[in-house]
């Protein structure tokens, strides 16, 4: 009975022992440090009183007081962060939707029964590459394509003065006349396309 009352006395002294001790670390410890932050770090008072750092893992995390009352030294630098989403593509260009009128030319339909062909890929080199006259500032010449990137159509034309009407895949135009207009004018509509 008296060993069982002396053990329960030395576990009070224990206790209290340790709970004053809590206590001091508190009363020391709170001028500096915010104990509700979740950064708290429990400091003994003879902390204060001496250059010993708190572990490095914390450096990050808050400002340490080091004994002549100055800052500690920064942490070190964080990590780049990732780079930012490339941009998009951009619409694809489709050479398939740009077409263009060759320069208008002469076509012989003064005799029935006649034909003839003509090199219009060769009629427009010509045409653009020694225009007839020039805006100021501008190019003496304008960039022509190549004869292979192109492709060559006839939209339309009139039945009643040619027949036998072709077209190249090179851009010549071949006919023959069927009549002569009987008004001095007829038409036909050609056009470029890039391939």
């Amino acid at each position: 009975m008296i060993l069982k009352k002396h053990l329960i006395k030395k576990r009070t002294y224990f206790l209290t022992i340790s709970f004053f001790l809590w206590l001091g670390t508190i009363s020391f410890a709170s001028p500096i440090f915010n104990m509700s932050s979740p950064n708290f770090l429990p400091v003994h008072w003879w902390h204060l009183f001496s250059f010993e750092q708190v572990p490095s893992i914390f450096e990050d995390s808050f400002t340490v007081l080091t004994a002549d009352g100055s800052d500690g030294s920064d942490g070190a630098t964080g990590a780049k962060g990732d780079k930012g989403d490339k941009g998009d593509a951009g619409d694809s260009f489709d050479s398939s939707d740009f077409f263009f009128y060759p320069p208008s030319v002469s076509l012989d339909v003064s005799t029935a029964g006649a034909s003839h062909s003509y090199d219009l890929y060769a009629l427009y080199v010509d045409n653009f590459s020694f225009p007839s006259a020039t805006a100021s500032g501008a190019p003496t010449s304008i960039n022509v394509f190549d004869r292979t990137a192109l492709n060559y159509f006839v939209t339309d034309y009139d039945t009643s003065v040619f027949e036998n009407l072709s077209i190249s895949s090179g851009g010549e135009l071949a006919y023959r006349v069927k009549a002569t207009p009987t008004n001095d004018n007829t038409i036909i509509n050609i056009v470029f396309v890039v391939k």
